[in-house]
């Protein structure tokens, strides 16, 4: 008899594929508030209202088991907004989800139903996920402390639980290192970079920080091969730029830094399928790197 690990990845439910990762004992009724088009109307952003008296605690990256009460199959959708949204002690604690248009998804496509359908609904929702800020396994090998490097490689709604953490980072400033590289790959062009997802809350985090401290690079795919277009492109920022391709092996290599200071850096890798395994396979080959420092949460 074939075992849950032999099935197709695209025909496992969120519940099958997540079964070995932790998931808290709470379920939690949230109510959807307001609902945001993205990236051009393929994204929605989920605000869920949380009593205020409750609050919902979570790490960065997490996601949540999501029931809706009008739908069989349970959702599941990375949080992307930070944990201390959600904190009770805010003045209207929420969670933000990012969910992609996926009509062949029930609870999905739930979610791009005309809004005044759903508007005002209650769903239950419970957290779940290994793929968190920070990297505890590594604190506990180094006595605690921070890695002093962190590279986020992002594909797609692969940014997900990455801009999760990297708000957070920038908002609590304790857990943030001192240097951070993400590199985001993504369909679009330089000339409407702005409409790629989040890239505006990137933008506007990326202008609080020096280049030694936050640096981001945007891969645009869709153009890589288009004719009279900069391969590069600078922004009004100068610790982010836009590239017209593919991300590459020596991008990767340039934001994991020097070889000899390797030892202090992690790598956060999401999105694909294939590219998660290629990339996690690639990075923890890399000189001064290891397996153990490279993390991965994959999307289907």
């Amino acid at each position: 008899m074939a075992s849950v690990n032999d099935l197709p990845q695209p025909y496992l439910t969120h519940l099958q594929r997540t079964a070995d990762q932790k998931r808290g004992s709470d379920v939690h009724a949230v109510t959807l508030s307001k609902i945001t088009p993205a990236a051009g109307g393929s994204i929605h952003l989920l605000h869920l209202d949380i009593d205020r008296a409750e609050g919902i605690k979570f790490l960065p990256g997490q996601w949540l088991d999501v029931h809706i009460p009008t739908v069989e199959k349970i959702g599941g959708f990375t949080i992307t907004s930070s944990p201390m949204d959600a904190d009770r002690r805010s003045p209207s604690p929420f969670l933000e989800l990012a969910v992609q248009n996926s009509p062949k998804n029930p609870p999905a496509a739930y979610f791009f139903r005309p809004s005044e359908e759903i508007i005002g609904q209650n769903l239950y929702v419970r957290v779940g996920g290994n793929f968190v800020w920070p990297p505890f396994k590594y604190m506990v090998r180094n006595q605690g402390r921070m890695p002093k490097r962190a590279v986020f490689i992002a594909g797609g709604v692969g940014i997900n639980p990455l801009m999760s953490m990297l708000s957070h980072m920038h908002r609590s400033r304790a857990t943030m290192p001192d240097n951070v590289q993400l590199l985001y790959a993504t369909k679009g062009s330089s000339l409407n970079i702005k409409e790629v997802l989040f890239a505006n809350r990137i933008l506007s985090i990326a202008s609080e920080y020096a280049a030694s401290r936050l640096q981001v690079q945007f891969f645009l795919t869709e153009v890589a091969d288009a004719k009279d277009v900069p391969t590069e492109q600078t922004t009004d920022l100068n610790n982010v730029l836009s590239k017209n391709g593919r991300m590459m092996r020596q991008d990767i290599e340039e934001a994991l830094g020097d070889v000899e200071d390797r030892r202090d850096t992690v790598c956060y890798v999401c999105g694909p399928r294939q590219m998660t395994d290629e990339l996690v396979e690639m990075v923890g080959k890399m000189a001064g790197m290891e397996a153990e420092r490279v993390l991965c949460e994959k999307w289907w």
